[in-house]
């Protein structure tokens, strides 16, 4: 995980609006590879309470990923088989955990158990 200036766009040419532009340097947190390719942006959707991976990078066409995420004070979360159905990954749900909480996410091809 890496913090990155955000780039922001003014959406009115209003001298507020650029004084807000020039003031604002939000910072978010680009979720790598391990070989240093920029996978997505992370952030935390708070209406739904779920970390999010905006896709931006190359992931596999697999259709469910089972997720570790571990985060800065050495916990662990994981979710298994989530769907990867577009570029929004949502990663966990239903929690306060924020994306510079985050230092790794491990994404793993979720495997079917053989019926018994």
């Amino acid at each position: 995980m890496k913090k990155r200036p955000k780039k922001i766009v003014a959406q009115e040419s209003s001298p507020l609006a650029l004084v807000a532009e020039a003031s604002a340097q939000e910072e978010q947190i680009v979720a790598e590879t391990v070989d240093d390719k920029p996978v997505g942006v992370l952030r935390h959707d708070f209406e739904r309470a779920a970390l999010i991976l905006n896709v931006t990078g190359d992931i596999p066409a697999w259709k469910t990923v089972d997720v570790e995420i571990k985060t800065r004070d050495d916990q662990l979360f994981t979710r298994q088989e989530v769907p990867i159905r577009g570029r929004p990954l949502v990663l966990l749900e239903e929690t306060p955990l924020q994306p510079e909480d985050v230092i790794q996410i491990t994404l793993k091809l979720h495997q079917q158990r053989a019926p018994r």
